[in-house]
């Protein structure tokens, strides 16, 4: 079966004919296509219509230990296994560029835009999932779409992803890193399931290149969708702007080293397991807009020795400081009575049990 590698044995070819026409005393001829036959051969074909044999290939798509790496760079060269080519990603002197030279699966969804699965870049090490294919959006990242890429190490996802399915990222034990260019459109990804994020296993998020420690939410970002920094153990402070009216479930769940959030007064609900196990969170501060803390929403975060909590709270969900073990200190911007009215769930023994310091004021 014919293989589409062209551009990742491009630069290698092109080294070795240029060397070999060299030593040879001829003109370098341009290369029009670079391709593996049935029997795994590198046949390169010239703009002058002449053909060479150079040999057989192994290592294509993960196949017998090697995995190719392929990306684009900023002025818009490919970039193989780390090395910048001299080949423009739209095609340059007759060049056949392969508009996927990783071998992703694309699918044409109801919508009319792409949704997209590993297909044959399953073993690669570093993925980039475009923004576009054959010009046409690429919008979800498919239920399944990467599970049991064992070999993936990081992955590149475009602002155009709205969504992704349940499991996409399951079994990815060697994911690291998450790259991204927007936080406010990762924010809004609809993440089916908490294996959907790859936080689940990479821990570690790349804005434009760079790892991102104080988190940012920018103005204008309406919502923190479920799941959205689920696991981003890279994170150790978090800005929330005043735009921000939600905070989805299990939001930061994970978040280990992060010891520091802020959070206007324009959210009015913290969602289902919003903070759970952020370990390293020693104070929260709840804003006089939010009105109820949902289930598990601080559960497990065993650093946590104070929060402020305003009279505007009306419920506190089950489990909702459960494992607070450090919680002494409520400093509550309420009346007694109005402490004894909220409805406080279940499981929530060190809140009720910590100094409830009534009437607080900032």
């Amino acid at each position: 079966m014919k293989k589409t590698l062209r551009i990742l044995l491009l630069m290698a070819t092109a080294l070795i004919i240029i060397f070999t026409l060299a030593a040879c005393g001829e003109d370098a001829k341009s290369i029009k296509n670079a391709a593996i036959n049935e029997n795994g051969e590198l046949i390169v074909t010239f703009t002058d219509g002449s053909t060479e044999n150079l040999g057989r290939v192994t290592g294509e798509d993960g196949v017998n230990g090697a995995t190719p790496t392929v990306a684009i760079s900023e002025d818009g060269y490919w970039i193989i296994n780390g090395a910048k080519t001299d080949v423009k990603a739209e095609g340059k002197d007759g060049v056949v560029v392969d508009e996927n030279p990783q071998g992703l699966d694309f699918y044409l969804l109801p919508d009319g835009t792409y949704g997209v699965k590993a297909g044959k870049a399953l073993y690669m090490e570093n993925i980039v999932i475009p923004s576009t294919y054959k010009q046409i959006k690429v919008t979800q990242i498919l239920q399944d779409g990467f599970a049991d890429a064992y070999n993936l190490k990081s992955i590149t996802i475009p602002d155009s992803v709205t969504s992704i399915g349940s499991g996409a990222f399951e079994s990815c034990s060697s994911l690291e890193a998450v790259y991204i260019t927007d936080i406010a459109k990762w924010c809004e990804i609809s993440f089916e399931n908490n294996m959907a994020n790859p936080f689940c296993y990479a821990k570690n998020l790349y804005l434009s290149g760079e790892i991102v420690t104080n988190l940012v939410i920018p103005e204008g970002a309406t919502e923190i969708k479920n799941y959205a920094f689920y696991g981003c153990s890279s994170l150790t402070s978090v800005t929330i702007p005043n735009s921000v009216t939600s905070i989805g479930w299990v939001a930061f769940m994970g978040c280990s080293n992060l010891t520091s959030i802020t959070i206007p007064n324009s959210v009015t609900s913290i969602g289902l397991g919003a903070f759970s196990l952020c370990s390293s969170l020693a104070s929260i501060t709840i804003p006089d807009s939010v009105t109820s803390i949902g289930d598990n929403a601080f559960a497990g975060c065993s650093s946590l020795s104070s929060i402020t909590i305003p009279s505007s709270v009306t419920s506190i969900g089950d489990d909702a400081f459960y494992y607070c073990t450090s919680l002494t200190d409520v400093y509550y911007k309420g009346t007694e009575e109005e402490w004894k009215a909220i409805s406080i769930g279940t499981s929530n023994g060190k809140l009720t049990s910590a100094n409830i310091h009534y009437n607080y004021t900032e």
